[in-house]
């Protein structure tokens, strides 16, 4: 049966500008242009910013013809909404656009009898590119890298560590100015700092070790 059809507003009221919108459906259609029928494809658009009467996002269809060439509407509408580069001889399936986003530009025109006026949609453009937002840093935890599964200081997993890296008690007594290196003066020592770790701890240890660290110079009191 054929189905001639003519793209209305659908009682949706919306002014001239860019939208968001969405993609709810294709269908096939058939028009007449000239006295020829044409096959032709109808769109069917969803504007989650733009309500209608009953408050529900708007919706606008329209047609526009199957050709798929660099200048047809079809082929600048597939690269907005899926973000796919076409080229010539190019098979794609018009289902990837359906439930995808982009911004459809809207401008009144008249009807074919030169009266009313009617929102169209003369194009279709891929949605900005969302930047990252940067939101604040996320606090350092002075001990990360050398917890238990419980959270709980792992000061065997740091000792370890040390002596892995050749860093001894005595060395890290020198570093942190102290006679005796325990848990609690470690944790005072990372508290009294900006930034501070065990693992940096370490680290800054192993600097000093490079220029040297005279045992009898500890400053013991």
């Amino acid at each position: 049966m054929t189905r001639k059809m003519t793209t209305q507003a659908g009682g949706l009221e919306i002014e001239d500008g860019t939208y968001r919108v969405r993609l709810e459906s294709l269908e096939d259609a058939e028009g007449e242009w000239e006295g020829k029928k044409r096959n032709l494809l109808k769109w069917n658009w969803l504007f989650p910013d733009v309500p209608d009467a009953d408050g529900e996002p708007g919706q606008l269809p329209d047609l526009t013809s199957f050709a798929l060439s660099p200048k047809s509407k079809l082929w600048g509408r597939y690269q907005a909404l899926t973000g796919v580069s076409l080229d010539l001889d190019m098979e794609i399936d018009l289902e990837d656009m359906v439930g995808k986003e982009g911004q459809a530009a809207i401008i009144h025109k008249p009807g074919k009898d030169g009266t009313g006026s009617w929102p169209r949609i003369e194009n279709v453009i891929a949605l900005p590119k969302k930047g990252k937002t940067k939101g604040p840093p996320a606090p350092i935890d002075p001990y990360e890298g050398f917890r238990k599964a419980n959270s709980d200081i792992d000061w065997a997993v740091f000792w370890a560590e040390c002596g892995r890296k050749n860093v001894t008690i005595v060395d890290v007594a020198a570093f942190m100015g102290v006679a005796q290196v325990t848990p609690k003066g470690i944790r005072v020592w990372l508290e009294d700092g900006t930034d501070r770790t065990l693992g940096g701890l370490i680290a800054d240890v192993l600097a000093i070790k490079g220029v040297g660290v005279d045992p009898d110079e500890l400053p013991f009191e």
